[in-house]
C-alpha cells in the first residue's frame, strides 16, 4: 500500500517529520540505517511494529510505502491501513498547514 503526501515543499515536510518522530513523538521511531539505507518509521506499539512505513521524497510529493521485516512469515496486510491510518493523525495533528492532498494506492 503506498500513500502520496503532496505539498509545496515536500523536503521541507519530510524534514520536519523525521525531525518530530526523532525528538518529540511518543509513539514513532525511526530505525538505526547503515549509510545509503532508507528511512524507516516504525510505530512502536507491538500490534503494529511489523509494518514498515518506507518515505521516499521528491520535488512533488513525499509517498509512504508499507513494507514488512524480510523475516515475517505472512504478511497482515489489513494491518496496512490501521498504521497508515496513525501516521495520517500523526500528519493532522502536528502538520495540517504543511501538506494540500493525500492519495492512497493497494
Amino acid at each position: 500500500m503506498k500513500m502520496k503526501i503532496y505539498a509545496d515543499n515536500p523536503s521541507g515536510l519530510y524534514n520536519d517529520i523525521k525531525s518530530f518522530i526523532e525528538e518529540e513523538s511518543k509513539t514513532w521511531i525511526i530505525t538505526s540505517s547503515p549509510p545509503n539505507f532508507p528511512v524507516i518509521y516504525i510505530h512502536d506499539k507491538p500490534q503494529w511494529e511489523k509494518v514498515l512505513l518506507i518515505p521516499t521524497c521528491n520535488e512533488h510529493y513525499i509517498e509512504i510505502e508499507t513494507k514488512r521485516w524480510k523475516n515475517e512469515a505472512e504478511p497482515e496486510y489489513e494491518k496496512d491501513p490501521y498504521v497508515l491510518g496513525r501516521f495520517i493523525e500523526l500528519l493532522l495533528v502536528n502538520f495540517l498547514g504543511e501538506f494540500n492532498s493525500l492519495t492512497f494506492d493497494k
